[in-house]
């Protein structure tokens, strides 16, 4: 009997870790074989009480999720782990079978405060995702369950998850090593301007408010003090980084197609963006280049939720003079934001 108790024991743990809808109905051919197996040893009657009772407890189980479980919203097995345990919880198994019949027959007080229970069950399961953001709302899941009266537990994906994904777009451009390597402790400020440009960019990050420019010199550390900007911001912002050359011709290949798009619609939107060596390159850009910057920055510019960041190795003048409508749109959202640094071969440290 003991090593019967030992193995039916085991097997009925294997079943719990395996709950799925299939597993609550027990044929009765399973149940005529316990049966048998308790008459040929009397000693077997409590086990066999104890067996019946965890099959009606299954059943009832499988009964109960259908009634609480709203298609689409949840998972079915997520659903039955979580009453599985709340009726588990209770006094006795017997206790927990009466409260299921309950339910089933269709107590709506008892029915709602069950209901109620699964969601702060769910609510406290922490979550698998390990990306760098820490998120006390979804405990890390990137979703959150939320008690609705006509429905019952309803899954909402998690506020963070628009950061979560700003973060993987950001590594997937190859930008993320760098925001390791350019931050505002890296930035090194020997001489007065770079320690106005760090007190400007750290500024701007703690309270952003219209847009962020610098432009001029080459290898003055634009690009590093625009990236430590993005970081910062992207503690409580989606950010989205744009290196102009690169992009630029991936949606001008694809102008009229759903990937050009997309990709333009993306850059439009995202509520922080860093345009990386805006006309890079090109004395004068060409016609594409301008109509694209034009679409992009004038959208933007028309939206004053949308944070921008800009770094290009032309000055405010010569934006203006090539084209007016992009230069004077960018001068007017970086006031109080603005840094040109004049051509000085003495400040490019690429050279030092």
């Amino acid at each position: 009997p003991a090593t019967c108790a030992a193995s039916g024991s085991a097997a009925l743990k294997k079943r719990k870790s395996d709950i799925i809808f299939s597993s609550f109905e027990f044929s009765e051919a399973r149940k005529l074989e316990i049966k048998l197996k308790a008459r040929k040893n009397p000693r077997s009657k409590n086990l066999l009480r104890g067996r019946e009772l965890e099959m009606e407890s299954h059943v009832l189980l499988g009964r109960v999720c259908r009634r609480i479980l709203t298609v689409g919203s949840i998972g079915s097995g997520i659903v039955c782990r979580a009453v599985f345990r709340l009726l588990r919880g209770l006094q006795t198994l017997s206790f927990g079978i009466h409260i299921g019949h309950q339910l089933v027959a269709g107590d709506g007080f008892l029915l709602q405060k069950v209901k109620r229970h699964l969601v702060e069950k769910l609510n406290s399961e922490p979550g698998a995702k390990d990306d760098g953001i820490d998120c006390p709302d979804c405990l890390n899941r990137g979703f959150y369950y939320r008690y609705a009266e006509e429905h019952g537990p309803v899954m909402v994906h998690c506020h963070c998850m628009a950061r979560r994904e700003a973060m993987r777009r950001i590594a997937k451009s190859g930008l993320a090593p760098a925001m390791r390597r350019m931050t505002f402790d890296t930035y090194e400020t020997p001489n007065e301007w770079q320690q106005r440009i760090l007190s400007a960019a750290k500024e701007y990050a703690a309270n952003p408010d219209g847009w962020f420019f610098i432009g001029g010199q080459v290898g003055a550390g634009k690009t590093h003090i625009c990236t430590a900007i993005l970081q910062e911001l992207s503690m409580n912002y989606p950010v989205r980084y744009m290196l102009w050359r690169d992009e630029s011709a991936r949606i001008k290949a694809a102008l009229n197609e759903p990937e050009g798009v997309s990709l333009m619609w993306d850059l439009k939107n995202a509520p922080v963006l860093y345009i990386d060596d805006l006309f890079k390159g090109a004395e004068r850009p060409t016609q594409g280049d301008l109509n694209l910057a034009f679409e992009l920055i004038n959208y933007r510019y028309n939206d004053e939720s949308l944070y921008t960041i800009i770094s290009t190795e032309k000055l405010l003048d010569d934006l203006i003079r090539i084209d007016e409508a992009i230069g004077s749109r960018i001068a007017e959202r970086s006031k109080g934001h603005r840094i040109q640094l004049k051509p000085d071969s003495s400040r490019n440290w690429r050279t030092k």
